[in-house]
């Protein structure tokens, strides 16, 4: 429940369902078993319930309903709880190591599978809640960098993020570009990165780390982080989640791994969804004319096919121009269109 001290069934199947309006289930871990997996995030099985009978009370009201063995499992993907999967049978014994494994398995699969489903909730809902964290001290990558440098570190993106490591895009300001490089050589952690960009002192950096970063997390519980900088004090971070997100689970959740994250502030946004040829125009309106006709010209001509079915000097040939200059518009107008699909957008506070 909202609290965090009791569970609530929110969904059941097959007979003796009396049971869950007269057991109780909250208490310590000692308890019954859905309520102690829930505690421990641990699998619970119990081969006899009669065992016991006269100890725990759980056991009497199930023994009434014809329950004789029980396993319960967590619902859990990635340090995040959604609860827990019980199942009740009418004999003794009923769940051997077989059993035990498909269960967590299934387990696992079903907490996998609402992870993914908010996820693509938070991508296609038109309200979203926006949250405001801060983070004090350089638990994460970024406000390590920016404490051993002094510069201002800022998130730029994720290229992948597997549980053994992650591609992290960022930028910096106030520092060398050495300096940077400095650090990130001397971390154990980061396995290799590179100098993208500078201009103006303003650096955009590729890492690859080995540990967790704070927004590899954030993307594997359904949010979406649309800024996040970090200096030599801490990291502020802004996120976007569906709506339904358990806002004091979510927070808890990221406080497993960065135990002085502080929620400073939550308020729901609209995003505009707009129609398909509304998304049309605005992509378009990102490229010059001659961008766009050499984008369409080689598109139907089978230049993005695998394996191409026309060539860049073919492309050049149909519209009269050198190949470099055919090459020059195709990398601009790409880089537009892939700029428009992923910079930030900024959602305004709903009513």
């Amino acid at each position: 429940d909202a609290g965090g001290t009791r569970l609530e069934p929110r969904a059941w199947a097959g007979t003796g369902q009396e049971y869950l309006d007269d057991v109780s289930l909250g208490g310590d871990a000692s308890v019954e078993p859905a309520v102690r997996t829930a505690q421990t995030e641990t699998p619970t099985v119990v081969s006899n319930v009669v065992e016991g009978l006269q100890d725990d009370p759980w056991r009497r009201l199930a023994v009434d309903r014809g329950f004789q063995s029980v396993i319960s499992v967590p619902l859990s993907h990635a340090e995040y709880s959604y609860g827990v999967l019980t199942v009740y049978a009418d004999e003794p014994d009923a769940f051997g190591d077989l059993e035990r494994t498909v269960m967590t398995e299934l387990g696992e699969g079903i907490a996998n599978a609402i992870t993914a489903a908010k996820t693509r909730e938070a991508l296609h809902a038109e309200t979203l809640l926006e949250l405001t964290l801060r983070i004090e001290g350089s638990e994460d990558l970024l406000p390590r960098i920016a404490a051993k440098t002094g510069a201002r570190v800022e998130y730029a993106g994720l290229g992948t993020h597997s549980g053994d490591e992650t591609l992290l895009f960022f930028e910096t300001s106030g520092a060398s570009p050495d300096d940077v490089r400095e650090v990130l050589d001397d971390l154990v952690s980061v396995t290799d990165s590179r100098l993208i960009s500078e201009a103006d002192g303003d650096c955009r950096f590729e890492a690859t780390a080995t540990c967790e970063v704070i927004a590899s997390r954030l993307v594997r519980h359904g949010g979406s982080p649309r800024s996040m900088h970090a200096d030599a004090t801490g990291t502020e971070i802004t996120v976007d989640v569906s709506t339904g997100t358990d806002v004091r689970e979510f927070v808890e959740m990221l406080r497993e791994g960065y135990p002085t994250v502080e929620l400073r502030s939550r308020r729901h946004v609209e995003r505009s969804m707009g129609t398909r040829s509304e998304l049309v125009t605005s992509l378009f309106d990102a490229l010059t004319d001659r961008q766009l006709e050499v984008l369409r010209t080689a598109y139907f001509a089978g230049f993005f096919e695998w394996p191409r079915e026309s060539t860049g000097e073919e492309i050049a040939e149909l519209l009269a121009v050198t190949q470099p200059t055919v090459n020059r518009h195709l990398r601009i107008g790409q880089q537009r269109l892939l700029a428009q699909l992923f910079e930030d957008e900024v959602p305004v506070p709903a009513e």
